[in-house]
């Protein structure tokens, strides 16, 4: 009777554990990976890409009358292709991720624009020429010279400058916060807790038992997690992206334009982690089945030999 309640209590912690477990994993697969991000900007289309870059104007055209260096950056955003557009956001989702997770202490992000001033140079002749076209046939590459010369055109823009967390508002500071504090707990419970049923188990179970229970509690949460994480979603991870994103331009913008991807894609990852956590429960259990038939089989010639003697 006890065994069998003990094989139930593990069963049950088991599924609870996998659980968190695929919820840790979904987080680090998702949130925390670049990645992911990635899968995510490749679905974007360029037009919207576009719009999220002039949302963001960087800080040092923020407040000041700089319309030169404004113009520049709104030119590059609007005539370089959807690539390189990608790329540069893929490279400030790197440095975010790095940032975010206490890897590097500040977030400094910067606009090449050197690379691209041939092309800058070429849609500034265009305007040009049809505002003035007179004036640019008669004097040409000079005239475009004297424009950098004269207003000191730079080679790079600071898109994001962060010194620390303290930067970041309070507000999704602490949603932030929160995130990686569930992130931390969700690396460690569950390891704790596969330890303490191991030993459990073994002692009172037996290896055969033990690797039975945790291989039908492993099946078990993989399934159960495919089936209930959307509801997940609907109820703590919408509210908590509607929440950070709450007076921030950028964030609403997004969400309100790409939820639809966002989610397309988390579901792709999340269901497939759920299936593949089933599927080793399934491994675990024929394993634990094997070890409790070859234990049963190595116990009955020692039983008959004991009853013949």
């Amino acid at each position: 009777m006890v065994r069998k309640g003990l094989f139930g209590l593990i069963l049950i912690m088991t599924v609870l554990t996998g659980c968190a477990f695929l919820t840790g994993q979904g987080l680090e697969r998702t949130l925390f990976s670049a990645g992911y991000y990635r899968a995510i900007l490749d679905e974007i289309d360029g037009e919207d890409l576009q719009d999220y870059f002039l949302a963001v104007e960087p800080p040092e055209l923020n407040g000041r009358q700089l319309r030169i260096e404004a113009t520049i950056f709104r030119t590059l955003v609007r005539i370089t292709g959807e690539e390189w557009l990608r790329e540069q956001a893929f490279y400030a989702v790197e440095e975010y991720l790095l940032f975010v997770t206490g890897e590097q202490e500040e977030l400094v992000i910067k606009v090449d624009l050197l690379e691209h001033q041939s092309v800058f140079l070429e849609a500034l002749k265009k305007e040009l020429g049809g505002l003035c076209p007179d004036l640019l046939d008669e004097y040409g590459p000079l005239l475009l010279e004297e424009i950098i010369t004269r207003f000191d055109l730079p080679t790079e823009l600071t898109w994001i400058e962060l010194d620390s967390k303290t930067d970041l508002d309070s507000g999704f500071k602490e949603d932030l916060d929160r995130i990686n504090q569930a992130r931390t707990s969700l690396r460690l419970l569950p390891w704790i807790s596969l330890a303490v049923m191991l030993v459990t188990g073994f002692l009172w179970l037996k290896p055969g038992g033990t690797f039975i229970a945790l291989g039908l509690g492993i099946f078990l949460s993989g399934v159960l997690y495919y089936f209930i994480w959307p509801a997940g979603w609907a109820a703590i991870v919408v509210p908590s992206v509607e929440s950070m994103a709450a007076g921030q331009d950028f964030l609403e913008l997004i969400w309100a334009r790409e939820s639809h991807i966002i989610y397309s894609i988390t579901k792709s990852i999340i269901n497939r982690l759920s299936l593949y956590f089933a599927a080793f429960g399934v491994a675990v259990l024929v394993f634990g089945l094997f070890v409790e038939g070859c234990s049963r089989l190595s116990r009955g010639p020692l039983s008959s030999r004991k009853r013949s003697s």
